[in-house]
């Protein structure tokens, strides 16, 4: 199943959290595999050793992010594919900070209270 098909079922499986994983470390597989269709293995071995792209799944969790545009792996691989470098420079920096100010707006909500599905409003429900 290709990476969009995976990241559009998450919206039906967005409380499947084994599902998330799996979609994540699906995402994760992709991204070694661009660096080393780049034949470059300190990058590959960066994203292996660090699995940055596992703490999307954290971050998926934490802040409930599910959707993705449906191109959006394929704009990036395309870059790669038919770009210059400088296209596809740009295309990697834009896909590795899609998000962010989501994910950090939303991983604050979880320190606040204002966020109800956190862990810590759980974990506080649970001892009650």
């Amino acid at each position: 199943m290709a990476i969009a098909a995976l990241y559009a079922a998450c919206e039906k499986s967005a409380e499947d959290r084994e599902f998330l994983f799996s979609v994540n470390t699906c995402h994760m597989k992709l991204h070694l595999h661009i660096a080393e269709c780049a034949r470059c293995p300190a990058l590959r071995d960066a994203i292996e050793k660090e699995q940055v792209l596992i703490f999307n799944w954290l971050y998926d969790t934490a802040v409930a992010r599910r959707t993705l545009a449906s191109d959006y792996h394929t704009r990036l691989t395309d870059a790669f594919a038919a770009g210059t470098p400088a296209q596809a420079d740009k295309a990697m920096r834009q896909h590795i900070r899609h998000g962010l100010n989501e994910v950090l707006t939303g991983l604050a909500r979880l320190g606040d209270g204002r966020n109800k599905t956190g862990w810590r409003h759980k974990r506080a429900a649970d001892r009650k």
